[in-house]
């Protein structure tokens, strides 16, 4: 999607610490690599709640396509 767009890299916060942040490069070439350490998920927690009130949608009546014969 990013990479689509026209975008090199993006960065986002870490959650890993305050002060960190993770960068994603598209392209591995295009920067010169420091300092990096691969890092394995072994648990994910996701939490949520409702914002907001809830809505329904209702279902309209479907109406007729308009359709004009050809004139022969």
């Amino acid at each position: 999607m990013f990479k689509d767009a026209g975008y090199d890299a993006i960065i986002y916060k870490s959650q890993f610490g305050e002060k960190g942040f993770n960068i994603v490069v598209f392209d591995p070439d295009d920067a010169d690599v420091i300092n990096c350490a691969p890092y394995q998920v072994t648990e994910l927690e996701v939490s949520f709640k409702e914002i907001g009130n809830r809505w329904f949608r209702t279902k309209k009546k479907r109406r007729k396509p308009m359709v004009k014969k050809a004139r022969q």
